[in-house]
């Protein structure tokens, strides 16, 4: 499955990096970012509809989505895994502000990205 993102399998790899952006959706409703889209039900939902109705492209949606939330983990506000529970969990591998992990560039949203923004961002304020 892997493989085939990162390898020959061009509708797997879109569909990982389309999936990447889909937990940050929830920044159209207010007060509601890095909620129930950023947790492990919001991963069992996506996997147990895309099983169901889209069995090709599941792996790809998955670790597109898992992504996501993993790079989102490393920031200081971390994600909600057991949503519900007010518990953040966090990575706290980097010592960044927000504006320099997560500024909004024209790079898609793919676990990729969340690299690529921060060294930007660090090589802009380094300057």
């Amino acid at each position: 499955m892997c493989a085939g993102v990162f390898g020959a399998d061009p509708p797997a790899f879109l569909t990982a990096a389309v999936a990447s952006t889909v937990p940050d959706l929830d920044r159209f409703f207010p007060g509601m970012h890095r909620k129930i889209t950023h947790s492990v039900l919001a991963i069992l939902v996506v996997y147990l509809f895309g099983i169901q109705y889209f069995p090709g492209l599941v792996g790809g949606f998955l670790i597109g989505y898992s992504g996501h939330i993993l790079m989102d983990m490393i920031t200081p506000s971390g994600v909600p895994l057991l949503w519900l529970l007010s518990k953040r969990f966090r990575l706290p591998i980097t010592q960044t502000g927000r504006a320099s992990v997560e500024g909004v560039t024209s790079f898609p949203e793919t676990p990729f990205s969340h690299g690529l923004k921060h060294r930007r961002a660090t090589t802009r304020s380094d300057q």
